[in-house]
């Protein structure tokens, strides 16, 4: 199958742009926009506070001192204040994402109930670059960003509850994977690290292809590796197959699209990649549990303030 006309990613480029949608003494709340044109892509400065961010699209961004990530809309990205970093271009439309900063207290009060020690780098309580956005968790934020995207005077309780159950969940989710991430003491670094590259290199590729109906083999040959030690190493990596990786990249870039495409399902879900009307929406389910047609990105769906 070709690709489709329309595109899958959003098409306005405007410059580089903050919204702060929600302010506490406790949290801010925000939205970012930056396209690959912006002379601040590759560098956007240091990150002004401890921060939590949600890619909505995909990039590369490698902290100081790190290797590079594929943020993509998998991820949740975590960042230091002060935190110095590179993002690198994988899609034209550049990078946009949703982002909670956290206040020195609430923050180390939070973490603290997953890693005790973080009352001793209270400057650095992030000991890692990121973590996996499990599938229920990506639509909590995006529901309660677009909530306070349409919400003139939102109820703060309720959204700084949301948005530290958010935390939680996030930081857990880090510690978890980055613990089964530990290399076999018989496992070579430079072995380990060349299996890291890999799978970050397929996601590049998968990402950026998302709607295309690209294969095993030409995969296999824009990272040069064979398909069966890639298809082994991905596994490892990221603890899911290629293919269920690139449907949960399509079901969630499909939130992107759900507000214009009421009652336009079946292009929606071909422009996705998706076979049918029938196969988009199986997966959508099996990732959120509900339904693209039941998902109200006003905030009115489930416990969404």
């Amino acid at each position: 199958m070709a690709q489709r006309s329309r595109d899958i990613w959003p098409r306005q480029q405007p410059p580089a742009r903050e919204n702060i949608l929600f302010e506490s003494d406790s949290m801010t709340i925000g939205h970012f926009r930056c396209p690959t044109n912006d002379p601040s892509f590759e560098d956007t400065g240091p990150i002004a506070g401890h921060v939590i961010v949600f890619p909505r699209t995909a990039v590369t961004i490698t902290h100081e001192g790190q290797e590079p990530v594929v943020a993509d809309p998998s991820t949740a990205m975590l960042y230091n204040r002060g935190q110095l970093y590179r993002r690198g271009r994988l899609h034209e439309r550049g990078d946009i994402s949703d982002w909670i900063g956290f206040g020195d207290d609430a923050l180390v009060e939070a973490m603290s109930e997953v890693d005790p020690h973080v009352k001793d780098r209270p400057e650095s309580p992030f000991r890692f670059t990121h973590g996996p956005a499990a599938n229920r968790l990506y639509l909590r934020q995006r529901m309660l960003v677009e909530f306070l995207r349409r919400t003139p005077n939102p109820d703060a309780l309720a959204v700084e509850e949301e948005a530290f159950d958010i935390l939680r969940q996030s930081v857990r989710l880090a510690y978890a994977a980055w613990s089964d991430r530990r290399p076999a003491r018989s496992t070579r670094t430079d072995t380990a690290a060349a299996h890291r590259d890999l799978a970050q290199h397929a996601k590049s590729v998968l990402v950026r292809t998302l709607a295309s109906p690209v294969g095993l083999d030409e995969i296999a040959r824009e990272v040069h590796a064979s398909p069966h030690h890639l298809c082994r190493v991905f596994r490892a990596q990221t603890g899911m197959t290629m293919n269920a990786y690139r449907n949960e990249m399509r079901v969630r870039f499909a939130l992107e699209h759900l507000p214009r495409a009421a009652g336009d399902m079946t292009n929606l879900a071909l422009d996705l990649g998706f076979s049918s009307h029938s196969h988009f929406t199986r997966t959508f389910k099996q990732a959120f549990g509900v339904t693209p047609a039941s998902i109200d990105l006003a905030g009115r769906h489930g416990n969404t303030p």
